[in-house]
C-alpha cells in the first residue's frame, strides 16, 4: 500500500507541476508552428505534382509531414525534458524526502525505477500532442502509413528513454541541479556537434558519431528499425539507472562509485558501437527505401555461398559513401553471407584523389571461384554483375519498384486552433485547477 501511495503522489506532482505542464503548452505551440509549415510546402510540392506522375512519387507525407512535426518533440526532448527529469531528484534531495525514503531502507534503483516509469509514462503522454497532428492530417484525406508512424513514435520515445536516464543519472552524480542540468546539456547539445562532424567529415568521425544520443532516434527518422540499434540504447538505459542507483547510495565512497562508473563509461562505448552493426533490421517505409524491390530481395537471399566485396576507397571519399548508402547496406540486409572489405585506407589516399594507385576506385566482386570489378556505386549497374556471378535470375515485378506519391492540397493547415488555443487553455485549466485545490491557497 505504502508503494502504491509513492507511485499515486510521484504521478500527481509530475502531472499537475509547473514543469511538466509548461513542457506541454511550449510542445503543442510548437508542434502547431511546424505543422503548419510543413502542410504548406507539402501543399505547395503537391500542386506541380498532381500535373506530372513523375513528381508525385516524391510527394511522400513521412519525410514532408511525420518527421518535421515529430521534429519539435526531439526539440522539447532535448532543451526541456532534462530540466523536468533533474527535478524529480533534485526537488526530493532539496526537501529531504530522499533521505528519508533512503534511511527507511527503500534501495535506490527502487527509487529511480519509480521516478524513470513515471517520467518516461510522462513523456509518452506528450508524444500524444505530434501524434494528434498526424490523426488530423489524416481525417483531412492525407494519407498516413501505420508502420512508419509507429516507426517514429518509437523513436521519439527511445530518444526521450534515453534522456531521461542520462538526466537522472546527472542529478544523482552531481550535488545541485543546475550542475546537473549543465551536465545534461552538454550531453545533449554536444551530440548535435558529433552529428555534424561525423556527417561533414566522415571517415573515422562517423565512427564516432555512433555515440551521439541523437542516434537513438535518427535511424527510426529514416524509417530503419534496427534490431541491434534498440538493443544498444535499452543496455545504455539500464546502465544509466544501474550507475544513477551506484551514485544516489548514501554508504557508498567517493572512490566505490569512480572507479565502476569509469568501466561503465568503457562498456558503454562498446555497446554503442558494435550493437548496431547485428544484421537484423526492419524497412518500415511505404517506398521502400532501405531495400531492393521484392523480387530482387528474393533473388539475393537465394545465394548460398559467401559472397566478398572488396572496396578500395577511402572513407573520406564521397563515392564510398554513396556505394555505402545506395548499395552495400541493402545487400547486407538481405545476403545470407557476405563480407565487405574496404582496402582503402593505405594513408596515401586523398579525398579525391587516387595517390597513385591506379586500381583506387575500383569495387571487386568475388563468389566462389570467380571475379568481376566495377568502378560504379549504381544499384542498377551492380546487380546484373552479381546475377552474372551467382547464376541467379530475379523475377522483378513493375508493382515492386513503383511508389505512387500521395500529393495532397489543402488550403488550411487543419487543427491550428487545436494546437495554439484549446490545448494550452486545457493545460492552464488544469494546473489553475490543482492551484486552486491546494490547501495552504489563499
Amino acid at each position: 500500500m505504502r508503494s502504491g501511495n509513492l507511485w499515486r503522489l510521484e504521478i500527481r506532482q509530475l502531472l499537475t507541476g509547473r514543469a511538466w505542464l509548461g513542457l506541454v503548452v511550449i510542445l503543442s505551440l510548437l508542434v502547431g508552428s511546424t505543422f503548419a509549415k510543413a502542410v504548406g510546402i507539402f501543399t505547395e510540392g503537391s500542386r506541380a505534382a498532381l500535373s506530372s506522375p513523375d513528381l508525385a512519387q516524391g510527394m511522400n507525407p513521412f519525410d514532408g509531414i511525420l518527421v518535421p512535426t515529430f521534429g519539435s518533440a526531439y526539440l522539447v526532448a532535448t532543451l526541456l525534458l532534462p530540466f523536468v527529469s533533474i527535478r524529480q531528484i533534485g526537488a526530493d534531495r532539496e526537501s529531504g524526502a530522499l533521505k528519508l525514503l533512503l534511511g527507511l531502507g527503500c534501495p535506490p534503483i527502487q527509487v529511480l525505477v519509480r521516478k524513470y516509469t513515471v517520467l518516461l509514462t510522462a513523456w509518452a503522454i506528450c508524444l500524444l500532442v505530434p501524434l494528434s497532428a498526424a490523426l488530423l492530417w489524416s481525417r483531412s484525406g492525407g494519407h498516413l502509413a501505420a508502420a512508419e508512424l509507429g516507426g517514429l513514435l518509437f523513436g521519439h520515445l527511445l530518444y526521450g528513454a534515453v534522456v531521461i536516464a542520462v538526466s537522472l543519472l546527472a542529478g544523482c552524480i552531481a550535488r545541485s541541479s543546475a550542475t546537473a542540468s549543465l551536465l545534461v546539456l552538454a550531453a545533449t547539445l554536444g551530440s548535435w556537434v558529433i552529428d555534424f562532424e561525423g556527417t561533414a567529415s566522415g571517415g573515422w568521425l562517423s565512427q564516432v558519431a555512433a555515440l551521439s544520443l541523437t542516434q537513438a532516434l535518427r535511424p527510426l527518422e529514416r524509417g530503419l528499425l534496427s534490431q541491434g540499434h534498440g538493443l544498444a540504447w535499452v543496455a545504455l538505459i539500464l546502465m544509466a539507472l544501474g550507475y544513477a542507483a551506484l551514485w544516489l547510495h548514501p554508504g557508498h565512497s567517493l572512490l566505490s562509485k569512480v572507479l565502476p562508473s569509469i568501466s561503465g563509461v568503457v562498456a558503454m562505448v562498446l555497446i554503442l558501437l558494435a550493437f548496431p552493426h547485428l544484421p537484423k533490421s526492419w524497412d518500415l517505409t511505404e517506398d521502400r527505401r532501405h531495400s531492393f524491390p521484392i523480387g530482387i530481395e528474393q533473388a539475393l537471399v537465394r545465394i548460398p555461398e559467401r559472397l566478398d566485396i572488396e572496396v578500395r576507397l577511402s572513407a573520406e571519399d564521397p563515392r564510398w559513401m554513396d556505394l555505402d548508402r545506395s548499395l552495400l547496406r541493402k545487400l547486407q540486409r538481405v545476403v545470407p553471407n557476405m563480407h565487405v572489405l574496404r582496402s582503402g585506407d593505405t594513408g596515401a589516399f586523398g579525398r579525391f584523389n587516387q595517390g597513385g594507385d591506379d586500381r583506387y576506385g575500383e569495387v571487386t566482386y568475388r563468389y566462389q571461384d570467380r571475379e568481376d570489378t566495377s568502378r560504379s556505386t549504381s544499384a542498377g549497374e551492380v546487380l546484373p554483375l552479381i546475377w552474372k556471378l551467382t547464376a541467379i535470375h530475379p523475377v522483378v515485378e513493375e508493382s515492386d519498384v513503383m511508389y505512387p506519391g500521395y500529393p495532397n492540397t489543402l488550403n488550411v493547415p487543419p487543427g491550428m486552433l487545436w494546437f495554439r488555443l484549446i490545448l494550452p487553455l486545457l493545460v492552464a485549466a488544469l494546473w489553475l485547477r490543482q492551484h486552486l485545490a491546494r490547501p495552504n491557497h489563499t
